[in-house]
This record gives structure tokens, sequence and C-alpha cells, in this order.
């Protein structure tokens, strides 16, 4: 994944660190080592009973004394001392805790060995650990396994009372070899690895004993809670569910593997009044909570818990429950943050992961390390107590753990590791989970985010549980020969969700790419888990059951479709070969936007299917257009469109609002500098002249250029182009130099950032850059008209500076029509509020989305103006204006077809010298505001409009055609327009281009357009349209635009 490169290098704002304590109290635990901590509650609680199973319990008392047995035992006979480092091969019982209070006793090292996982798993454990002694209940066959010493370990009954029998018949009576491992050691603890062998992690005791007291005092942990060991030994939560419970005097009850799932769970948990509970959320999504009565705390961890099951479990009856959700790495002491789950406030779909706990420091950086700012995604860091400061056994696992030699981390020179967990904060320091680094793949080159397509599915009412996996079994191989997206999905009994319903909520958020080719629907468990509890996924890699699951398949649907369309793609390439319809994409055929045009005047004439305006783009696949066709048909653009920028928009909200802006700098200083971009664009131009002409602002152009000597010529060429180089002024003969400053950058670019000493001479920024392409979707002009407008937002917010934003009115159309039902045309200002619901094109959405984020930001304290602007044409001094925007090209286009579309809606015609020194104006007002305002909007579009067919009399009548351009209904008009392209003239017309967005429902909604009123009377425009028009036909003639 790549994140957005922060240029703030002030890491002070973003180290969040838990509570600084060392536990001090009566006892003075901060010097005691955690078996002294223990050995001190069990003479509390002598008689009370401390661990327990379904067959027997025993006290405080007798788990002491079997302690110091095996204890004196090993030194006696075996010599064990702090070097020893001892394998437990047990599965979860009384006697395993016993056997590591015992090693932690010695000050020895312990590792979990789990005896229901693979001997040869295990061999390579024993050998990469170097451990030099084995503890166990089954002596014969360890020693033939691992060729060590053994210790047999058993706990008997015998008249009612536990017995511990320690054998060792096995061992000689001599000294175990001593191993030195680097830093203080209690426990090494094994992880999966890439490699596909497992890598052990070394931890110590002062994180452990953090991780205790930690626990208890955020759980609420008390000595009358009787807390479930469900987790296997070699998953490192049995550490935290031991510790927590044992060095507080509360009750253990340990799990055997036959009572961890199921109905016998269910019992066991009851019989046993059992308090509370660590599991996974896979395994929690199974149980009814009205079955587990006596639960008072949950804590959710080892998987991404959706707010669906916490709320189940809120709703299950049990006022008194608590819900939390827990995060940590096996590489920083089992857990690191937790979060409790407020029912009153799940606005999320994914609970957070919360706050650190106590001693622990957390950092969000991206991919050099940079700090990101308040909800911006990046890799979490975790630091202080509780990081492995000795790592990975060997050193070359070691690339996760990074020395830091800041001191604002715990210590300087303390070791952090980088956990691959993409995280985001808020203002109040909690930590949002947003995905892996390493879960994110590819499929045919396209990057795809697990995460995001389980977030998605999650947020279907009824859904429990998702997981979504790459699969590619060995059907898939031989019949596609690529993997592809499944989606397993666990819904509540009571659910009547289907496939279909979740397959269109998916993809209304995610691009077609990320669509679930395979959606397994299911009410009751059924999914593989490993030894952690966790869901098995290279299982379900290969799970050929995915296909006897599929009610339909799921390409045969669009035959109908991709059979002509297949045939036009021939036709259209003049293709002798069999078109890969899975891989290869219209622009890799040779494909272009001129031939996708084409395309869509074919389609329309042999499927007499009419594609809106970014349903099919080069870069689909024959399959992706296919299905876009399809789910295009017969709907309205506005729904369809909607689809493709409603996931930006989750995505969006969920960031936004961790913003959280409390205190913004008010204006209150002397500004002396802006970043300008667009400047080279039409409307850029004419505002880097106005600034230089009416202020006396240092302004920083940035401009798409590989240098600075490019950079002034494309800004001397525009200006030249559009006749501002001629001004009596002659301002850039002396100001160039002086003024202007020039920055080489590329928006479009997904890494595009500015150099941090630059951004700290910036006082203020206009963001003008933007495509104005109505051909493209959202998804196309989303990185330069959204993600630059929120990296720049970005820099306002993180430096306190104003943002100045060049918006639309086009985010207003229609919508307001079909909320109030109303035939009559409506009245829009400045309090007016734009929403989503029926914006046509990627080009009003993506306007709509960036106009949004500022807005939010600005409610939050954030400084600065949007300027939503109208149809933008020529100046009034000279009527030169832009000939590549749609204004000018429905002109000359209709000219070319001699006819125009009889329709009447309003145009308004807004001139670029005016628009301009209105928001320069409005610009020095606010600099000079000194904390009156902190935001304004202000809509600027000329109040007296023109209809759209009084356009074409005017032509005529100013001379710019010789005759009278043919009046047609616009399904008419449109059908002449494709039938003069299919004649393939040498002059094709300039509409042609425009064709999609000419064809798209947008036109089917003009005569709804509304009126748009200025609130500001000085921000008022009226000028006369045919006047205006009278400008601007005397430069086109000049010029002979129309007979070009």
């Amino acid at each position: 994944m790549s994140f957005p490169l922060s240029n703030n290098n002030n890491n002070d704002g973003t180290i969040i660190h838990g509570t600084i304590t060392q536990h001090d109290n009566d006892n003075n635990t901060s010097t005691e080592n955690i078996y002294l901590l223990f050995e001190k509650i069990a003479n509390k609680y002598a008689q009370k009973i401390g661990l327990q199973n379904s067959e027997y319990s025993i006290s405080y008392q007798e788990c002491l004394s079997f302690t110091l047995q095996l204890s004196n035992c090993l030194s006696e006979k075996v010599h064990v001392t702090s070097n020893t480092i001892i394998g437990m091969w047990m599965i979860n019982s009384i006697e395993y805790v016993i056997s590591i209070l015992t090693a932690i006793k010695f000050g020895a090292t312990f590792v979990p060995l789990d005896a229901n996982h693979p001997i040869d798993r295990l061999q390579y454990i024993v050998k990469n650990a170097n451990i030099n002694l084995i503890l166990t209940t089954n002596s014969l066959i360890a020693a033939a396994v691992f060729n060590l010493p053994v210790v047999n370990v058993q706990l008997l009954r015998k008249d009612k009372c536990s017995v511990l029998q320690i054998e060792s018949s096995l061992l000689s009576n001599s000294s175990l070899e001593n191993c030195q491992i680097a830093y203080d050691s209690c426990y090494i603890i094994y992880t999966s690895g890439t490699t596909g062998r497992p890598k052990g992690v070394v931890l110590n005791e002062n994180g452990l004993k953090n991780l205790a007291f930690s626990q208890i005092e955020l759980f609420a942990i008390k000595e009358t809670d009787i807390v479930a060991q469900n987790a296997s030994i070699c998953f490192d939560a049995s550490i935290s569910e031991i510790f927590m419970t044992l060095v507080n005097g509360a009750q253990l009850f340990i799990f055997q593997q036959h009572e961890k799932i199921g109905n016998i769970f269910i019992d066991i948990m009851n019989r046993y009044h059992i308090t509370v509970l660590t599991m996974t959320p896979s395994l929690l999504s199974i149980y009814d909570p009205s079955h587990l009565p006596f639960l008072k705390t949950i804590i959710s961890a080892g998987e991404s818990c959706p707010s669906a099951l916490a709320k189940k479990w809120f709703n299950g009856g049990n006022k008194t429950l608590r819900f939390f959700n827990a995060y940590g790495p096996s590489e920083a002491t089992v857990c690191t943050t937790i979060f409790e789950v407020n029912y009153n406030e799940i606005n999320y779909d994914i609970i957070p992961i919360g706050f650190p706990i106590h001693n622990v420091y957390l950092k969000v950086v991206d991919e050099k390390m940079n700090n990101v700012s308040i909800g911006m995604p990046g890799e979490l860091l975790i630091g202080g107590m509780g990081v492995s400061q000795a790592g990975y056994i060997y050193p070359a696992d070691n690339k996760r753990f990074v020395k830091i030699n800041e001191t604002i981390w715990y210590k300087s020179g303390d070791i952090v590791v980088a956990t691959s967990l993409i995280s985001s904060t808020t203002t109040t320091c909690c930590l949002s989970y947003l995905g892996r680094i390493d879960n994110q793949v590819k499929i045919n080159g396209c990057r795809i985010e697990l995460n995001e397509i389980e977030t998605v599915i999650l947020s279907c009412a009824g859904v429990l549980h998702c997981t979504a996996i790459i699969h590619q079994c060995e059907i898939c191989k031989k019949k596609y020969q690529k993997p592809s997206i499944a989606a397993y999905v666990y819904t509540t009994d009571d659910s009547n969700i289907n496939k279909e319903f979740i397959r269109h909520h998916v993809q209304k958020y995610v691009p077609s790419f990320m669509v679930p080719s395979y959606i397994i629907l299911e009410k009751h468990w059924h999914l593989p888990m490993t030894a952690n509890g966790k869901i098995d996924r290279k299982q379900l890699f290969n799970d050929i059951t995915i296909h006897s699951n599929q009610t339909k398949n799921y390409v045969t649907e669009y035959s109908k479709i991709e059979k002509p369309l297949s045939q036009i793609w021939f036709d259209l390439f003049d293709c002798k070969i069999v078109l890969d319809s899975t891989t290869t994409t219209f622009s890799e055929y040779g494909g272009n936007s001129l031939m996708l045009t084409t395309l869509s005047s074919l389609i329309l004439k042999k499927l007499n299917i009419k594609i809106g305006l970014g349903v099919i783009h080069i870069h689909m696949t024959l399959k992706q257009m296919v299905e876009a066709i399809q789910n295009n048909t017969n709907k309205d653009y506005s729904h369809t469109q909607l689809n493709l920028i409603l996931q930006d928009m989750y995505t969006t909200n969920s960031n936004l609002n961790k913003f959280n802006l409390i205190s913004i700098s008010k204006i209150n200083k002397k500004y002396s500098t802006l970043l300008l971009t667009g400047v080279t664009g039409y409307l850029g131009c004419f505002l880097l002249y106005e600034l230089l002409l009416k202020t006396d602002l240092i302004i920083y152009c940035l401009i798409r250029s590989s240098s600075q000597q490019k950079c002034r010529q494309r800004i001397i060429k525009n200006l030249k182009k559009y006749n501002l180089l001629l001004d009596e002024n002659n301002l850039l003969h002396y100001e160039f130099d002086q003024r202007i400053r020039l920055i080489c950058g590329d928006l479009s670019k997904c890494d595009f950032e500015l150099d941090n000493n630059l951004i700290q001479q910036i006082d203020s920024i206009l963001h003008c850059a933007a495509i104005t392409n109505f051909n493209l979707c959202y998804e196309q002009l989303r990185q330069v008209n959204v993600q630059s407008t929120k990296y720049l937002l970005n820099i306002c917010i993180n430096h306190s500076i104003p943002m100045y934003y060049i918006s639309s009115l086009s985010i207003f159309l229609f919508h307001h029509y079909y909320k109030r039902n109303s035939t009559e045309q409506i009245e829009i200002s400045e309090k007016d509020n734009p929403d989503l619901d029926s914006i046509f094109g990627g080009y009003g959405q993506s306007k709509f989305v960036a106009d949004y984020l500022i807005l939010k930001a600005f409610t939050q304290g954030l400084s600065g103006i949007i300027f939503r602007l109208g149809e933008i044409t020529g100046s009034t001094k000279c009527g030169i204006g832009s000939i590549d925007d749609l204004f000018f090209l429905m002109l000359k286009g209709c000219i070319q077809c001699k006819a125009f579309p009889n329709l009447t809606f309003p145009v308004i015609l807004t001139p670029v010298d005016v628009t301009c020194q209105l928001i320069v104006q409005n610009i020095k007002n606010h600099f000079h505001r000194n904390n009156l305002e902190t935001y304004a909007i202000v809509h600027l579009s000329n109040q007296t409009t023109i209809p759209f067919n009084k356009q074409f009399e005017l032509l005529y009548e100013l001379g710019c055609c010789q005759k009278k351009l043919v009046s047609l209904t616009y399904d008419q008009w449109l059908e002449r327009l494709i039938y003069y392209h299919q004649q393939q003239q040498q002059s094709p017309n300039v509409l042609l281009p425009f064709l999609p967005f000419l064809q798209s429902a947008f036109w089917n909604h003009v005569d709804k357009w509304p009126k748009f009123v200025n609130e500001i009377k000085e921000n008022t425009i009226d000028l006369c349209p045919c006047e205006l028009f009278t400008i601007y036909a005397n430069q086109w003639k000049k010029m002979n635009m129309f007979e070009r």
C-alpha cells in the first residue's frame, strides 16, 4: 500500500503513549518479578481455587506448592538456571501453567510447544530456539521425538487430592548445556513466517508484567472473576489469559481441546459461571449471546472486529456486559492497544483498536518513516515496554525491528516494531484499523485490498462475519488460469440477505475488479481454523467446494452480450485471433478514446444499448465491459455512476471524521506568499495575471514539467495565448523573477509531494487545478480532482494556513428536484448544501467530493473560501476564451453538422476576467478580515442567462455561420451527429470525443436546470449575455474559429 508521504518532521505531535507507570502499590511491585507477585497472591488467596478444568481444580496454595516441588526437582536433578531454554511440549492444562511458573521462578526461558501441532514443525522450533530441556506430560514420546533431556510432569488425583508426579528417570544427573540469549528473556513465541517456517521472537519479563497489570486495570479484572483460558498455548493470547488472572487472585478455567467450540463450550461456560472470555471475532460470531448469560467481559482479539458483532452481543440481553477490542503483535508482548465499545456510540463498521496500554508508545508513519497527519493512513509502529529488544532468533528476520535514537520514545536507543498494520489516529489518540499491508494482493495488475472488501460487506445489515480471500483451486487453474476473489459471508439467523444483494452492494463501493467472483453465504460456521483460532486462509485458497456453492454461473449470465460485443471488438481491431476476454484491455489491443466513441456507437447500433457517460473506458477488458454494460442496461446514468464513487466517499467520510480540528489559527497575520495550482490552464492563467496585478504576493506556481525552464516557457506561452502579456504594465518583463516561484510537480502522480522546506514558506493555497474532461468517469478523475485536493488540504491543516478552492456549481445540478418532487425552477444560493444523490458525470462527482472534504474541514476550524463557479467563458475585454471547452465546441460542432438541439435550459456565460477579479478580491478581503470569519462559500455566476437554443440564432445574426442551422429534437440531433461520424468525413466533428457524455442521461434533465443566486451583493455578476456573445463572436470571426 502506498501511504501519503508527510512532510511534517515535528514528531512530537504524533507520538501516542499510554500512561507511564511502574505499577507502584502497597506491595512495591515495581521491583519484583512476576513469580514473586504470583507467590504473594497465592499466599493471600491460599484456599481459593486458582486453576480449574472440567475434571478437577487446585487452590492457589496447591499451585504454589506444586511449582516449588517442580522447581526443586529441576534444580537438583538437571541444574536448571536462568540460561536454560525449556520447551513446554504440552496441551492446555494445569500442568502447563505450573511449568511456566516454574520456568519464570528460575529466570529461565520457556517455549510453548503445542502437542497438537505437527512433529516436524515442533522439531524445527526445538532446533531453532536451541532448547535444551523438555517438560511434557508424555515423556516416552518426547524423548524419542526430540532426543533431549525430558521431565514428565503430570497431575494425578489420589484420594480426592491432587498430586504432582514428576518423572526424571530418563535424565542423567548432570547439568544442562548453557545457552545464551541476547537481552533478558522470559519466553519465546513462534509466529508464522513468510518463508513457510515459523519465526521465534524473544520477549522479556518486564513486558509480561506490564501487560498483566495493564489488562487487570483496563478490563477491571476482580478476584471474583473466572477467566477462560481458551487460546492454544502456542498462541500468545494464552499468556495474557494466564497472567492477568494469577497475579490478581482470580480463577483460571482451562479448556481442553474438545471443549473449545460448540455446545460443550456453552455448557462449560455456564456450568462454571465463567465471566471473562478472550476470543477471535470469527469464533465469537458463532455463539448466541443469550446462551452465555454469565459473561461480564468479552475481549475480541486476533482479527479485525466488525461493529455488527459487538451490537449482537450487546443486544443479547446482558445489560452489564463490557465488550473490548484488543490488538497487539506477538513482537510486542501480546497486547498493545485496547478499545472499550460503547453501544450508544457505535458509528463505525470496524471497531477501532483503541488506545495504548501503560508504558507503550505508538506512532503512525508513511513509507519513508515520516509522520502522517491525523486521519491519514500509515503503518503503525510500537515502542516502549513490551516490545522485544532481542527481536527474532535469527537476526536476518529482524527487518520489522527498528532502533530509534529519538528520546521522545520510551528511551533513547529503544527498539520499535513495524507492525504491517495500516492505521490512522484521531485527535483523541484513538487508533483505527484500516487493514494490513501484507493483506494486499494483485490480480491482473490491479492492487486488491482484501480488508476493504470485507469492510464493505460487513456494512450490509445482517452480516456477522466476512472473510475475503484470493482463491485458485485446481478447477480455477485449469479453467481460468488466474486467481479470483472469494468472500465467505456469515449472517444472522433471521437475515434474508442473498448473494445478489451483497454483490450489488459491493459494486456500489469498490471498483469492478474488486467485486468477488464467488460469494459463499452461510448461517452456520464451517470455515477451517488454525490452531490459534484464526481462519485458515491457506486452506480456503484451494477450497474446491466453492464451485458447488454457486447456484449460477456468473459468466454465462452475460453470454448474450458478450458474444456480439466480442464480434464488435473483432471488427474494430480487425482481429483474426481469439480475444482474451479476462486479462487484455481495450487499450492493450490498440484502442484509444476516439475508438471508444466508435465502440459506443456500434453498441447502440448493433445491440440497441445506449451507453452512458463513463460506463466503459479504455482500461476495461472485454469481460469487464460486458459486466459494465449489463449493470447499466435500463438504468439511469445517475444511479450507476454513483457506484464508482461511493466507496471513495465511504472512506472519505471515515477519514474526515478523524480530523476533529480543535484549534487552528485564525487569520491574524500578514500574508506574503501563495501556492497556485492549475496556473497553465485557462482560469489559472487569468488568476495569475490578476494576482500579479492586484496583490504584492509572492506566487508559487505548481506546474507539470521536468524543469523550471520548461515551466517558465509554459506560463509565457499560455499568457500570450490569452493576450495577457500585452498589458500596459508589462508585468512579466520585470516581475517574473521577483514574484513568481516555479515548482515542478505532477498532481496526477500518486506519489506527488512537496518539499517540506518549501511548505514552510507558503502562507496560503489557491487550488485551481482540475481535469474537466466530461467523458471520464470518477475513478479516472479521482487522483487529480480528489486525492491531490486531500493532500493540499492536509498541508493547510498541518500548518494552519487558509485553503482557497475552485469548485463548481455543477455539484448542485438536478438533485433538488428529486428531493422536492418539484417542477418549478429551484433557486440555489451559498446557504444551500449540495449532496451526491443525482450528480451526473465523473467531473461533477469529483468536484463534489473535494468540495465536501474542504467544507468539512472548514466547519472544524480550518480557514478559507470555496469558490463555486458557473460556466467560465471569454474575457469581456477582448473576447478571447478557451477553444477546448464544451461551450465553444458545442457551437462549432453544431455548425459542422448544420443543426442544433432545440433545448431551452439556461446557459450561464460567466466571463473569466470578471470571475478572477472577484476571486482575488475575496481572497484579499479574507486576508484582512482578522478573525471576523474563518471561512466563506462564494458562488460566482452570471445572474442573467440565455436559453440554449438562442445561442444558435445569435451565431447566424452575428455572421458566424452562413446559413441558419436546422432545429431538431435532441434525439434527432444526436442521430445526425452519429451519422456524420459514421460517414468517415475527412474533418471529424469536434463533438465526437464528447459522444458518451452527449448520450448520457444528463441531457434528459437539463430542463430542470436550477437558478443560481448570490447572497453577497459584492459578488454579483449581472452582464447581458447577448452583449457578451457579440464580443465573443467578433473574436471568433477575427480568428476564423468556425472555418478551421
